[in-house]
C-alpha cells in the first residue's frame, strides 16, 4: 500500500491553504501532523480521504487499499446499542456464520451417502475456511477487548448510542474504526476525551497496528509514543522530518539555528559590499570596481531570515502576596454527582508553592472535586478548608465567562473598566490577540482562542492559588508549551486536573489519582513515578488487550471441538447414550456463565484490565462450549 502527494495545492477562494505539497507514505508509515490552529492539518486529512479535491497536483492511493478516517461521532447509528454498533464492523462474517448454521441444519436432514450431502459438505468447508480466515470465531472477544480498552464497561454494552455523551460517542467511533483495521488509519485528535489508562491502551494498540497511521494531534506524549515521522504544516507548506515529536523539535531548532547563522554571516558580507559601493561609486578612479561589486551583490542568492513559525504567546500569572503555609485541607470528603457518591473519604493537604495534579478515569469525579474545593458545589460529607490569604483563580474547560456578542477587547474592558485601552491591548497581545483580532466577537472564537482569552482574564485576577480543569484542551502544541513554561515558573500554588502527560511530567510535585474503586491515591515524584507505579500495579495488561491476529489457541480448540461435535451428533447410534450427558453439561455451563457474568459486573473487576481479560476469555470459552452442548443435545433429541 502506498500514498503519494505530488505538487498538491488547495485554496479556499483567494486564500491559499496548502501549496506544492509532496510526500510519500507506505504501509509501515507512522506519521504525526503538527502545526498551528488553522494551518491546514485537518484539510490535509480531508484531501487524503477524497473529501476535498486539490486545485492542482495529484494524490495517488494504491487501488483496493481501505482507508478509515476518525471524525467525531462519524458513522454511528443513533438507534443501535454500543455492542450492536460494533457488530456492524463484522456484518459479512456474521452473515457467513448464519449461513454455516443453515448448512448444518440442512446436512443434518440429508442422507450422508447422497450427492446432495457432498455438495452441502463442500459448501460448508468453503464457507468455514472463509469464516476462520476472517477471525469469525473470536468476533465477540475482539469487540470486548477494544471496548474495554477504550474505557467502556459491560454495563455500557446495551446502551443506545443516542443516550451517550459526546465524549463517549467519540471513543466509540474510535473503537469501531480500530476494529475495522483499515490499511490506512487517519486520526484527527484521537486522544480527546480519553483518560490516562485508555491513552496507554491506545498507544500500545497502535504501536503493533498492521497498517499506515496518520494522526493529527496536539498530545506531545502520544506523538512521541506512536509516530516515527512528522509532517509540519506551516505557511501553506508541508515539511517532512524523521523521528517522533521530540526528535522533530530538536531537528527544527538545529535547522533554525543553522539558517540564522548563515543569514547573519551573509548579511555581514552584504554590508561590506554595500559600504564599499556607497563609498566608491561616485569616485572616478574606483567607480568601475564599485559597479562590479554592485553587480556581484545583485547576483548573490539571498539567505532568508528564519521566520518564527508561530506567534509568541507569553502567559504570566502574577500575584500580590503569598498565602499561609496550608493552602488547602480536605478531610473525609465525599465526591457526589446527582445524589450518587462516586468517591468516599478523600484526604488531601496542599501546601504553599506545591503543584498538585489530579488524574483518574472518566467519570471519577475529578471536576466535581475541584468545584467542591471552590465552593461551587456543596461538600455534603467531610470538610474543606482554605488557608489564610488564599486568592483563588479558576480555569474551567467548558465554562465561558464572557457574553457571546461582545468583542475580545470589550470582554476584558467590561470586567476591568479601570484599565486603559492601551493597557488592555498590550495585555491581549501577550496572549496572541493582535490587530483586528481584538474586535472578534467571543462567539466567533475557536476553542483555543477562547482558552487564551480566559487565561488573559485569569492573569488580571492575580491569584496565588490556581485551580485548573484540563487547561491545555483546545490549545495547539506551541501554545501548550508556552503555558507549560508559565506554570512551571509560577511561584504560587496549583491544583490541576489534566491528562496532558508532558505537563504532568514537567510541573507536578505529586499526583493524586481519584478512583471509584480505591478512592484517592497519592504518588510522589510526578508523572514518571505515577506511570511506573501504574505499570507495576498491573497496567502492563494493556499490552495484552489487543485483538489476536489469527484467533487465539483457545478459540481454535473451541472451533475444532465444535466441528467434531457435529460429526458425533450425526452418529445416530450414540444419540440416546449421549442425551443425558449433554443435559448435564448444559446445566453446568449455564451455572458457570452466570457466575462469570456476575464477576464481570463487580466494580473492582471492571477497573482491573488483567482480570477483565482473563474473565472475558473464560466467558467466551464457556459460551462456545454451551453452544456445542446445546446443538449436540438438539441433534440427539430429534
Amino acid at each position: 500500500m502506498e500514498i503519494k502527494c505530488n505538487g498538491v495545492s488547495l485554496s479556499f477562494g483567494q486564500f491559499p491553504v496548502l501549496q506544492e505539497v509532496d510526500f510519500t507514505l507506505s504501509e509501515t508509515s507512522r506519521v504525526g501532523i503538527v502545526g498551528q490552529n488553522g494551518a491546514g492539518k485537518s484539510t490535509l486529512l480531508k484531501l487524503l480521504t477524497g473529501e476535498l479535491v486539490p486545485d492542482s497536483g495529484d494524490i495517488f492511493i494504491t487501488r483496493g487499499a481501505s482507508l478509515g478516517f476518525l471524525k467525531q461521532n462519524s458513522g454511528l447509528q443513533a438507534a443501535n446499542t454500543v455492542y450492536a454498533e460494533m457488530q456492524t464492523v463484522f456484518a459479512e462474517l456474521l452473515q457467513t456464520g448464519r449461513e454455516l448454521e443453515q448448512l448444518e441444519r440442512q446436512m443434518a436432514d440429508t442422507d450422508p451417502d447422497g450427492t446432495q450431502y457432498a455438495e452441502l459438505a463442500a459448501r460448508y468447508a468453503q464457507r468455514t475456511a472463509a469464516f476462520e480466515a476472517g477471525g469469525g470465531y473470536d468476533i465477540d472477544y475482539r469487540i470486548r477487548t477494544v471496548l474495554f480498552g477504550m474505557g467502556f464497561f459491560e454495563a455500557d454494552f446495551d446502551k443506545e448510542i443516542a443516550k451517550l455523551s459526546g465524549g463517549e460517542k467519540t471513543r466509540l467511533a474510535l473503537a469501531k474504526l480500530l476494529l475495522g483495521a483499515p490499511d490506512m488509519l487517519l486520526l484527527d485528535e484521537p486522544t480527546n476525551h480519553l483518560d490516562l489508562k485508555t491513552l496507554f491502551w491506545l498507544e500500545n494498540y497502535l504501536q503493533s497496528y498492521r497498517g499506515c497511521i496518520v494522526v493529527v494531534s496536539h498530545d506531545r506524549y502520544f506523538l512521541d509514543a506512536v509516530v516515527t515521522e512528522m509532517l509540519e504544516v506551516s505557511r501553506h507548506r508541508v515539511r517532512h522530518y524523521r523521528g517522533n515529536y521530540t526528535q522533530y523539535k530538536q531537528q527544527k531548532e538545529a535547522e533554525t539555528l543553522t539558517q540564522q547563522r548563515a543569514y547573519e554571516k551573509q548579511q555581514k558580507v552584504i554590508e561590506k559590499y554595500q559600504d564599499y559601493i556607497d563609498r566608491n561609486l561616485v569616485r572616478a578612479s574606483t567607480s568601475k570596481m564599485a559597479k562590479s561589486r554592485r553587480k556581484a551583490l545583485d547576483k548573490i542568492e539571498r539567505v532568508e531570515r528564519p521566520v518564527e513559525e508561530r506567534q509568541e504567546i507569553h502567559f504570566s500569572f502574577p500575584f500580590d502576596r503569598p498565602p499561609y503555609e496550608k493552602v488547602l485541607t480536605a478531610t473525609g470528603v465525599d465526591v457526589e454527582v446527582e445524589g450518587k457518591v462516586l468517591i468516599t473519604g478523600v484526604d488531601l493537604t496542599v501546601k504553599r508553592g506545591e503543584k498538585v495534579c489530579i488524574v483518574g478515569e472518566n467519570g471519577a469525579g475529578k471536576s466535581t472535586f475541584l468545584k467542591e474545593v471552590l465552593g461551587l458545589l456543596p461538600c455534603k460529607r467531610g470538610k474543606i478548608a482554605l488557608g489564610g490569604f488564599v486568592k483563588l483563580g479558576y480555569f474551567e474547560q467548558e465554562q465561558n465567562p464572557f457574553y457571546p456578542q461582545e468583542t475580545v477587547l470589550a470582554a476584558l474592558h467590561n470586567k476591568y473598566p479601570q484599565m486603559t485601552e492601551l493597557a488592555l491591548r498590550s495585555h491581549l497581545a501577550r496572549y496572541g490577540f493582535v490587530g483586528e483580532e481584538i474586535y472578534k466577537q467571543v462567539s466567533e472564537l475557536s476553542g483555543g482562542e477562547l482558552a487564551k482569552l480566559k487565561f488573559a482574564n485569569l492573569s488580571f485576577q492575580r491569584p496565588n492559588f490556581l485551580v485548573l480543569d484540563e487547561p491545555t484542551n483546545h490549545l495547539d502544541v506551541y501554545t501548550k508549551e508556552a503555558l507549560q513554561q508559565a506554570l512551571k515558573e509560577y511561584e504560587g500554588t496549583i491544583l490541576m486536573v489534566s491528562h496532558d502527560r508532558y505537563l504532568l511530567g514537567d510541573i507536578a510535585d505529586y499526583i493524586v489519582e481519584l478512583s471509584r474503586a480505591d478512592g484517592a491515591q497519592v504518588t510522589q515524584g510526578g508523572f514518571a513515578a505515577y506511570r511506573d507505579k501504574m505499570l507495576a500495579g498491573g497496567a502492563q495488561t494493556l499490552q495484552k488487550a489487543r485483538p489476536k491476529e489469527d484467533g487465539g489457541a483457545d478459540e481454535g480448540r473451541g472451533a475444532a471441538s465444535y466441528r467434531s461435535s457435529k460429526q458425533a451428533r450425526r452418529d445416530a447410534a450414540q444419540r440416546r447414550a449421549k442425551l443425558a450427558a449433554a443435559e448435564r453439561d448444559i446445566e453446568a455451563c449455564e451455572r458457570q456463565i452466570a457466575a462469570l457474568e456476575e464477576q464481570l459486573q463487580q466494580p473492582e473487576v471492571q477497573t482491573d484490565y488483567q482480570q477483565l481479560a482473563e474473565l472475558t476469555t473464560q466467558l467466551e470459552q464457556q459460551k462456545q462450549l454451551l453452544e456445542q452442548h446445546m446443538e449436540q443435545w438438539a441433534e440427539l433429541a430429534e
